[in-house]
């Protein structure tokens, strides 16, 4: 039973809606001044960008605001977040991490695969990982691990390997980012990596967690704002949607056979590789930035009700989505039945000059060449079927205004969620990475009785380096985002995973954890030279399974090896976790 709020509580809630309501309040202001310049005839260029802008704008305004000089509000989000922002917070940088896979479906599973494995690896987080690292008082995944296992050599790669998968992860959010920012804003690559930078810095630079958290909450309601608008408004005009259940069940089936045949959408239930779906749920339910918002909540109740909220938000959002792409389809494929190809709309040549729609198997961006590309494919009749006509899902979801002929304002909303949602993952990962490298190893190894400011700066620097090296990176190098995210997966399921399983278990110590971490690096490796088949999506999963099972196991051999200590550190840790009522650690001398 949940203990009454005092009136002190009370009145923090009520200051933090009434922020939120403001916030909230200013941002359909903002977005409704936008409609109103579409409506009015501003040209669809300056609209376009106008939406989009407004909210970067104020995401990264939103991070300079939160600036402190607290530990408690830097490292842990000050503790008092209300469960419903925290939960629109674990939403959004779920999703960021599950686009890039929805994007580019890893060999073995499918759509359906990969939702399945996100799902689990949302309730491992939620009432899991998350809870238990708010129980501990814990100001991060390593912080956890070592509080229950102190040992130098154990600390030390512990954090090598969270930094690590932070960083990898952080790339592929900045990547992501930039490529939306320079489709929609037109900017050059360098440009676009550049802003993604600086909104990355202001969001986690000035106020930490507590940035990177209300930024994810709010990335998340301009994304649902993106994405339900438009189908609200399709409701209204049509009188339904297509869906299977309480909806046009017809539309829904017609718009699934487009989808299927642009390989959008592929419905069949194929592609549950049992591995890969352990993987994917291990890794994603122990990934440092996922666990964030659980650590900002008041209680372990609470960061447990906020993981069951953003699972409930993530849901609604792939519900929004599966219907989006369907209205999407259905608005394409009627509104060219019939059409010349020289009188389609100039939003559908420029996304077709984007590699996002396909005309008569080619990507024409002007009228002459819509017209050259389906002159020996259309016939005498000279006009175009649905047959003729493909799009990605990215167009489908960001254009779906412009399709029912909504208006470009519509449209820049839905490419400002996308965006937004992978700011913040990116500043979430910098955050990790900082807490790790700045918290982790250099406050508690080297200068443990440092000043706040000075604790604080060594983190931010370190958050700074981390931002610019990654633009300098991106600058040099394309990468695969999905392969990133997969590896960072991959890796936090092989080493982190079992080692917060050892958490719980009594009889562990910190000579049995650092066995754990030592045969889980190792049994990766081996089972990787093994298989002898080079790198690929199910080397590394199977790699990581088999080194989860092979560290969990050899942790817990080694301690059965043991006589039992009624009276050691694990038992009373494992027993505060499970029958406490506070922070089982000892709590941060400035937190």
């Amino acid at each position: 039973m949940r203990p009454p709020l005092t009136e002190e509580d009370l009145g923090k809630r009520a200051a933090i809606d009434g922020r939120a309501a403001f916030g909230a309040a200013a941002f359909g202001l903002a977005a409704g001044l936008v409609i109103l310049l579409d409506r009015i005839g501003v040209p669809d260029g300056i609209v376009a960008v106008l939406g989009p802008s407004v909210a970067l704008v104020g995401l990264a305004l939103l991070g300079l605001l939160l600036r402190n000089m607290r530990v408690s509000s830097f490292y842990l989000g000050g503790r008092h977040v209300p469960v419903p922002y925290a939960g629109l917070a674990f939403a959004a940088i779920a999703l960021a991490l599950l686009v890039p896979f929805a994007r580019s479906i890893p060999s073995g599973l499918s759509l359906a695969g990969v939702l399945a494995g996100f799902a689990g690896g949302g309730f491992l987080a939620a009432f899991g990982t998350g809870p238990l690292l708010r129980k501990t008082g814990a100001l991060s995944v390593p912080d956890m691990i070592i509080g229950r296992f102190p040992n130098i050599a154990l600390r030390l790669g512990i954090v090598v390997i969270v930094a690590c998968a932070a960083a990898l992860v952080g790339l592929a959010a900045l990547s992501l980012a930039a490529q939306q920012i320079g489709l929609v804003l037109g900017l050059s690559p360098a440009m676009s990596l550049i802003a993604a930078a600086i909104i990355v810095g202001f969001l986690v630079e000035p106020g930490g967690l507590s940035g990177v958290v209300w930024g994810a909450a709010a990335a998340m309601g301009i994304l649902l704002v993106g994405l339900l608008l438009p189908l609200a408004l399709t409701a209204f005009a049509d009188g339904s949607l297509p869906f299977p259940v309480g909806g046009d069940r017809n539309s829904w089936r017609e718009g699934l056979t487009f989808l299927e045949r642009w390989r959008v959408a592929p419905s069949a239930l194929r592609g549950f590789d049992p591995v890969l779906l352990a993987t994917l749920m291990l890794g994603f339910g122990t990934l440092a930035p996922v666990l964030m918002p659980a650590m900002a909540t008041a209680t372990r109740a609470g960061a447990q009700r906020a993981g069951l909220a953003g699972l409930f938000w993530c849901a609604l959002v792939v519900a929004a989505a599966a219907v989006g792409l369907t209205v999407a389809t259905l608005a394409l494929v009627h509104g060219i039945d019939g059409l010349r190809p020289e009188r389609l709309p100039n939003f559908l040549l420029e996304a077709s000059a984007h590699g996002d729609v396909m005309i008569c198997s080619a990507h024409p961006g002007t009228p002459a060449a819509a017209r050259s590309a389906c002159a020996t494919s259309l016939g005498t009749t000279q006009v175009l079927k649905p047959e003729f006509v493909s799009a990605s899902a990215s167009y489908l979801l960001r254009g779906i205004s412009d399709l029912r002929g909504f208006g470009t304002a519509f449209s820049g909303l839905a490419a400002a969620g996308g965006i937004a949602i992978a700011l913040v993952l990116a500043a979430a990962c910098v955050h990790a990475l900082g807490t790790a490298l700045g918290h982790d190893l250099f406050y508690r190894v080297r200068a443990a009785g440092a000043l706040t400011s000075r604790r604080l700066a060594v983190t931010r620097f370190v958050m700074l380096i981390a931002i610019i090296g990654g633009v300098a990176f991106l600058m040099r190098q394309k990468v695969n985002e999905t392969a990133l995210i997969g590896f960072a997966v991959a890796l936090s399921a092989a080493v982190v995973a079992p080692l917060l399983g050892l958490v719980l278990w009594p009889r562990a110590n910190s000579t049995h954890a650092s066995i754990a971490l030592v045969t889980g690096l190792a049994s990766a490796e081996g089972m990787l030279y093994w298989q002898g088949t080079g790198p690929s999506v199910a080397s590394f999963a199977l790699a990581a399974l088999v080194a989860c099972g092979a560290s969990f196991g050899m942790g817990v051999i080694a301690s059965l090896l043991q006589r039992a200590d009624p009276t050691s550190h694990g038992v009373a840790f494992v027993h505060a976790v499970l029958h406490g009522e506070s922070d089982v650690l000892h709590p941060d001398k400035a937190a």
